[in-house]
């Protein structure tokens, strides 16, 4: 059941561009504690890893299977190699997946992969990053690209940012604390009671910094201007401050995620809207003390926690994003107070020196 269900997210990821993690959270409901942990990461381990899992079997077969059974292979390959389970259970579940005639096919894959992982010549297929943008990485971050890539295929941690205004860390306990507001744990939190209270909401630790740079006073007017999900404005207002809040996305949907986050964590005197950022120039010139702007973005920042977004990204997607934030960076500075910040001012102009130098992560 729990390889059925991998497998069915696997397919909607890479075959209909889906994306897997809002996948994962809704199929995860339906299985047992003991089977999350396994579905979450055979799903995240092939997406970390699909190109060099099908590099496994190359040469066994003379044509290419479709992509439904080059999925199967590699969740096989992910166990066999990464989770080191034993051959007897692949060849027992893994026939099981497939369609009537083609266990056979299965089974002879499995008998002819190697005891040890293989690494191919071509370091792209190593990394497991399409060649475009293992190119594009490697222009751009000639002294770094390769740690970086790396990084791409760790498992992620989990990091919780404390919310003070309903606790302290004396009321937590078997944690490791980062800092003041970010903390860990050897075991995930997501179902506890102090999770449900809104003690504390996951959060990765860079984004919690975020707020620092605000250099937020009493009684600034504050813009979230693509809010959802609305964590890093809820650290703005967890600082005992008095400051009137806005929260600002497109999506209507979005923008209740904002919602039900505050209401359960508490931060209650938020104004919402819900519009078209680039427009807020013209709605609101020279309104707000303080503008936070998490613009949308290609999501390569993040591709060890998405890593599936490296499957559905095209090179005509980053000059499309790249338009998007430099309007929206001429929105903020104009609708940013004259004056307050000066050292943002110009930053409508940041996008268009960045254009075709710097990933928009």
């Amino acid at each position: 059941m729990s390889r059925l269900v991998a497998l069915n997210i696997l397919k909607a990821s890479l075959i209909k561009k889906e994306y897997a993690n809002l996948l994962l959270r809704k199929e995860l409901k339906t299985l047992k504690e003991v089977d999350r942990f396994f579905v979450t990461e055979l799903v995240n381990g092939c997406l970390r890893n699909f190109d060099l899992l099908e590099f496994q079997f190359k040469g066994f077969y003379s044509k290419r299977p479709a992509m439904e059974m080059r999925i199967v292979l590699a969740m096989m390959a992910y166990e066999k190699y990464y989770l080191k389970h034993d051959n007897y259970i692949l060849g027992s579940e893994y026939p099981k997946l497939v369609k009537k005639g083609q266990a056979d096919f299965v089974i002879a894959m499995l008998k002819k992969m190697s005891d040890e992982l293989s690494f191919s010549i071509e370091p792209h297929i190593n990394y497991s990053m399409p060649l475009w943008l293992y190119m594009l990485f490697k222009a751009q971050y000639p002294e770094n690209y390769e740690k970086i890539l790396a990084n791409f295929l760790c498992r992620p941690s989990v990091f919780y940012r404390l919310n003070h205004s309903r606790c302290s860390y004396d009321d937590l306990k078997d944690i490791t604390v980062l800092n003041e507001d970010s903390f860990c744990a050897q075991k995930s939190l997501i179902n506890t009671s102090e999770f449900k209270k809104g003690y504390y909401y996951v959060q990765d630790f860079h984004s919690a910094l975020i707020y620092h740079y605000l250099d937020l006073q009493d009684n600034d007017s504050l813009l979230d201007m693509c809010s959802a999900p609305g964590t890093k404005l809820f650290n703005c207002l967890d600082q005992g401050l008095k400051i009137k809040a806005f929260a600002n996305d497109i999506h209507a949907h979005r923008l209740e995620l904002v919602k039900k986050g505050a209401k359960h964590l508490g931060f209650l005197d938020i104004e919402y809207m819900n519009i078209d950022a680039v427009k807020i120039a013209d709605l609101y010139p020279e309104t707000f003390d303080k503008i936070l702007l998490d613009a949308p973005c290609s999501g390569l920042g993040v591709l060890k926690r998405k890593s599936d977004l490296k499957y559905h990204l095209t090179s005509a997607d980053l000059d499309d994003i790249i338009k998007v934030q430099t309007a929206l960076l001429d929105s903020a500075a104009i609708a940013l107070k004259k004056g307050v910040d000066l050292f943002m001012r110009p930053a409508h102009s940041i996008a268009r020196k960045m254009k075709n130098k710097l990933l928009p992560f």
